[in-house]
């Protein structure tokens, strides 16, 4: 338990880091694109939505709709968490939670994102995007996870 806490430290150490939250910008860019945008060409109908990548299958099942939902939360999380600094989640503790618990539906979403997309080739470059998008969510998490809780050093 001990190299847990330690290991979550140094990642929230890692988190709070300018070149850092920087590098997952950039990582989180393309992804965000698909998650926000997408969405709403795929709503507005557009001619040729099957052939954009990461448009979820129209088969009229409100499991995308939610999905879609879900990745737009963990999506806003991970960019609070990245424009926020530690400093500002450790003062504001409803804040960090809902930043946290959106990191932890935004992993669980892209983890069924990923199980449920289509296995063709325009899917796969979607599916490659939303897999780095994955790895910048978990170590986000773990940062957030990791914040010492100075509001707890000091009680008796």
């Amino acid at each position: 338990m001990l190299y847990t806490k330690i290991a979550l430290y140094r990642a929230s150490l890692l988190a709070d880091n300018l070149g850092i939250r920087l590098c997952a910008a950039a990582v989180m860019v393309m992804p965000s694109a698909l998650v926000f945008l997408l969405p709403v060409l795929a709503l507005l109908g557009a001619p040729d939505d099957a052939m954009l990548p990461g448009v979820p299958v129209h088969d009229g099942s409100a499991i995308w709709a939610l999905l879609s939902f879900a990745l737009g939360i963990g999506f806003a999380a991970a960019w609070m968490r990245i424009v926020f600094t530690g400093g500002r989640l450790l003062r504001r503790p409803g804040l960090r939670r809902f930043v946290t618990a959106g990191l932890g539906v935004g992993i669980v979403a892209i983890v069924l994102e990923l199980a449920l997309l289509p296995a063709t080739e325009s899917q796969q470059d979607a599916g490659w995007l939303l897999l780095a998008s994955l790895a910048v969510i978990a170590f986000l998490l773990a940062g957030t996870l990791g914040q010492p809780r100075t509001d707890r050093l000091h009680r008796i």
